[in-house]
């Protein structure tokens, strides 16, 4: 083994430890690479500097020029088939890339890398992995240096008991600890196996559970959706969990979806195995109130932090044992049980939970009064992370103007992260236009199921969000919106975009070189991940398209997804020579 090799075996062991990092970029900065030893200290540096500040924002700014220069020798060959990388404390952390590809190229990425998060995908990014390439992921002898295994999933089939099978009969998987979804095991909208998870089976899961070399195991998510609840339910069992190896360490458990008994609640409230458990989402599984308040009153989870739970249980929730010692709750739509009077209960839990780092409402709206008690209360003067959605077929957002009361001076002082989805109107932009802070944000998305609602027509802030790393929901639907947008201070920040160009009724329509004008601008040279739409525009995509092509438009850009408007004339993604550019990181739609 070599001195690097040494080096980088101990970054890799202790991934939370800054000190071997260092130590690293000591090294480098005596065997002659001292862009990447500075690039180590940066990233270190920024990952401690304290979110929203100033010296954050600039540290980040400082890593970007950094990487900007130096990511293709640092990657070599893997950007030909990674579909999806990020560094993180100066080092490759996580990766995206097919099973096919993980066994061709795990050799040489993690012998340069010391790569600790993998996402499996198909070979296009999201279509499943079938069994056979699964076995050959699981098997490859480097997947056992992987700590984080994510199943990426979006509307097909996952051979989620092929996955199981897998990993417990693999003796050397000691490093893992997490496994779980991109977001839900699903098989929506797949022809041949709709309705169903593939091969997950009571005997793949007790294998699993029963696997001694998972004992490190800290979180596990198996949350599903639709059609597949009915077969995990009896498939899925607490009393499996309970007994696994991996069972005392658990941290992070999600069963959501997942059809568990009112047994199963008692069970996870009173055996002690989950006494270490600090996060637990068990939403969409019972049909009746009494099953969660053995939950709610343990005695035993004493160290649960995050909470996920149905909006109508604000109120049991509000005079429960655990509510004292949450500091994330995620609160999604009511399931058919109960009768929440939402101001009240909003009130009570106002008044008995400490104040949230983390807050989430899914299909939960608490409502004017609730949201201006919570402000009146300085309940959300800890608040790191907002998250509202809504739902393009429902009304629980369709008047947003009770979430005026959390956009003013002092309400949020901390808040970093701030997603609206189908939870805004131009009433609504115009306050948050006037919100200080917009200043402080790392992460703004305004967004929706179709088109966003970050409307600069609308949209003109007064405190722009100038450390902002990640923008979704632009929508430029006039020639003045997309000046306004091209001359908005901190753009040049921006790592991650979506926008859409196009026509809306009540707008001037945008010129036909608008697309062009934006992707062309230099003030968006950092952007690495850009999601391009366009909505009725024909003319303003066929001119956008070629753009793109071109290297120098954009120049940092790794990935690029397209929701085109579906004309039959403009010209092909092969012909404008945007695939050649993007490869397997172009998603067109």
């Amino acid at each position: 083994m070599t001195d690097r090799d040494a080096l980088l075996a101990a970054v890799a062991a202790r991934p939370r430890d800054d000190t071997p990092r260092l130590v690293f970029a000591d090294w480098l900065d005596d065997h002659g690479d001292p862009d990447r030893a500075a690039f180590v200290r940066v990233q270190c540096a920024a990952a401690r500097a304290a979110p929203g500040s100033r010296a954050r924002a600039d540290l980040l700014d400082e890593a970007d020029d950094q990487l900007a220069t130096g990511d293709a020798r640092w990657l070599g060959n893997a950007r030909e088939y990674l579909h999806d990388w990020e560094f993180r404390r100066g080092f490759l952390h996580r990766v995206r890339i097919s099973a096919a590809d993980f066994v061709r190229h795990a050799d040489d990425l993690f012998r340069a890398e010391p790569v600790s998060r993998v996402e499996v995908c198909g070979d296009d990014g999201w279509e499943e992995t079938d069994a056979d390439a699964v076995r050959a992921v699981v098997a490859h002898p480097m997947f056992a240096r992987v700590r984080s295994c994510v199943v990426v999933t979006r509307f097909f089939a996952v051979p989620l008991g092929a996955w199981l099978a897998a990993l417990a009969s693999n003796p050397r998987l000691t490093r893992l600890r997490e496994f779980g979804p991109s977001g839900h095991f699903t098989s929506f909208q797949h022809p041949r196996r709709r309705g169903r998870v593939e091969g997950f089976t009571t005997s793949s899961f007790r294998a699993f559970c029963s696997a001694s070399h998972l004992r490190g195991l800290r979180s596990l998510d198996l949350s599903v959706r639709g059609g597949e609840r009915e077969q995990l339910a009896h498939s899925v069992r607490v009393l499996e969990i309970a007994g696994a190896a991996f069972a005392t360490g658990l941290r992070r458990l999600n069963l959501r979806g997942c059809g568990l008994t009112a047994e199963c609640f008692e069970r996870l409230a009173g055996d002690r195995v989950f006494a270490r458990l600090q996060a637990l989402d068990v939403r969409a599984t019972l049909s009746q109130l009494g099953g969660w308040q053995p939950l709610f009153g343990s005695t035993v989870l004493r160290s649960l932090r995050s909470l996920a739970v149905p909006g109508n249980l604000i109120h049991t929730l509000a005079r429960s044992r655990v509510v004292g010692q949450l500091s994330d709750l995620r609160v999604g739509r009511e399931e058919g049980y109960g009768h929440p009077r939402r101001d009240t209960d909003w009130q009570e839990l106002v008044d008995a939970m400490p104040p949230p780092r983390r807050l989430s409402f899914q299909i939960h709206n608490p409502g004017g009064r609730a949201f201006r008690a919570m402000s009146r209360a300085g309940w959300l003067r800890h608040l790191r992370t907002l998250d509202i959605a809504g739902d393009s077929q429902g009304d629980v957002y369709h008047n947003p103007s009770g979430l005026r009361h959390l956009f003013r001076p002092g309400v949020m002082p901390r808040l970093v992260r701030l997603r609206l989805h189908e939870a805004a109107d131009d009433a609504l932009l115009g306050r948050l236009a006037e919100w200080p802070g917009l200043a402080r944000l790392e992460s703004l998305e305004v967004t929706d199921d179709y088109l966003g609602r970050l409307d600069f027509d609308a949209f003109d802030p007064r405190h722009p969000p100038e450390r902002a790393r990640t923008l979704r929901g632009v929508t430029l639907a006039s020639d003045a919106a997309v000046e306004r947008f091209l001359a908005m201070p901190g753009l040049e920040a921006v790592n991650r975009l979506q926008l859409r160009v196009g026509i809306d009724p009540g707008h001037t329509a945008p010129s036909v070189t608008a697309g062009e004008r934006v992707v062309r601008s230099e003030r968006l040279a950092n952007v690495t991940d850009l999601t391009l739409s366009f909505h009725d525009a024909e003319d303003i995509e066929s001119r956008t398209w070629p753009v793109l092509a071109d290297p120098a438009v954009l120049p940092r850009l790794k990935s690029l997804t397209i929701h085109g408007s579906g004309a039959a004339d403009r010209p092909t993604l092969d012909q404008s020579g945007v695939r050649r550019r993007f490869g397997r990181r172009l998603q067109a739609y």
